[in-house]
């Protein structure tokens, strides 16, 4: 029964992982989805050696576009990395790792999404809890995401606006596909709930009716030997 209640949060749950998976990715493995994106509209600067005009960051690496082949250069850095890059003046800035370091949260989100899904199937009442509470802790971690991401698009946006060049600092497609993961998980997380709720009531009445021989007080009747009708 618990799997029949609990299958749209499920679903959704698979809907909140897959997502999350994409957003844990991130650049430099799939360039689309990074976490921010500076885009430089005249001029562009010099980043790692190379005249370039735009850059994306992501959990483990980032991006930069180069003006003269027009090719993307990646590089994986892992955990924590600094950026840094110089205008024409030989003014340089730069993004420093104590703000990239804290998006490797998204991934523990991923990871205790998946085990929710998992869970979420379950016929048992504690592990129904367990993947409701879950649910809730995925969508408190990647709120966290969220805001340490805001964080580093401010601050990259301040660091670039340094130069006086006309420039777009914005959000990368990861940051807004992680607000639907939050909030995917977080409704999964109360339907899972509720439906683990009216599951225990469900099974309360069955055992009220085997012992007492009276039948659930839901309108309907339930067949119980001995019982006269």
């Amino acid at each position: 029964m618990a799997l029949r209640f609990c299958s749209p949060a499920g679903l959704i749950l698979f809907v909140a992982f897959v997502l999350s998976f994409l957003v844990s990715i991130s650049v430099p493995y799939i360039q689309v989805f990074d976490d921010v994106r500076v885009k430089f509209n005249a001029g562009g600067v010099s980043g790692a050696s190379r005249a370039i005009d735009q850059f994306r960051l992501g959990i483990w690496g980032y991006c930069s576009h180069e003006i003269s082949s027009g090719d993307w250069i990646c590089t994986r850095t892992g955990v924590g990395y600094a950026v840094g890059f110089s205008n024409a003046s030989g003014q340089t800035e730069y993004v420093r790792a104590s703000w990239t370091r804290g998006l490797v949260v998204q991934p523990i989100a991923t990871g205790v999404t998946f085990i929710a899904f998992l869970l979420s199937f379950s016929s048992s009442l504690g592990l129904l809890l367990v993947a409701s509470l879950l649910s809730f802790f995925a969508s408190l971690v990647t709120l966290i995401f969220l805001a340490i991401n805001i964080a580093l698009y401010l601050y990259t946006r301040s660091k670039v606006n340094d130069f006086g060049i006309d420039q777009n600092t914005d959000f990368g497609p990861a940051f807004w596909m992680s607000i639907v993961t939050f909030i995917l998980t977080l409704i999964s997380g109360l339907i899972v709930c509720f439906n683990r709720n009216r599951e225990s009531r469900v099974r309360r009445a069955d055992s009220h009716a085997a012992t007492t021989g009276y039948g659930r007080p839901t309108g309907w009747r339930r067949f119980v030997p001995g019982r006269k009708y």
